[in-house]
């Protein structure tokens, strides 16, 4: 898998695009098997690093209220062979009456 910014360009600086790849089986894999917690993938090290969140009760979500945002949409195809992401803004109504 190829991960690209919202030009289509691939993320990693030396133009791979493997960049979450290569963090996970040259970094995390190695890490977590060396700590004794065995092979692990992005979904077990995102639960841990939620679950350290919470316990150091960090706050990880937050209140939106009216007006426009900024935000970023990605969208992956259905095969999951591509990711693209697009800026656009939303506007959120205020509480209706």
């Amino acid at each position: 898998m190829v991960w690209r910014d919202y030009r289509g360009l691939p993320v990693h600086p030396s133009g791979d695009g493997r960049w979450p790849d290569v963090m996970l089986t040259d970094h995390i894999k190695p890490a977590a098997v060396k700590a004794g917690i065995g092979n692990t993938g992005w979904h077990t090290f995102r639960h841990s690093y939620s679950t350290l969140l919470h316990a150091l009760n960090a706050k990880t979500s937050f209140e939106v209220g009216p007006g426009t945002y900024r935000v970023r949409e990605v969208v992956r195809d259905s095969e999951a062979t591509g990711m693209s992401a697009l800026n656009c803004e939303v506007e959120v109504p205020g509480a209706s009456r």
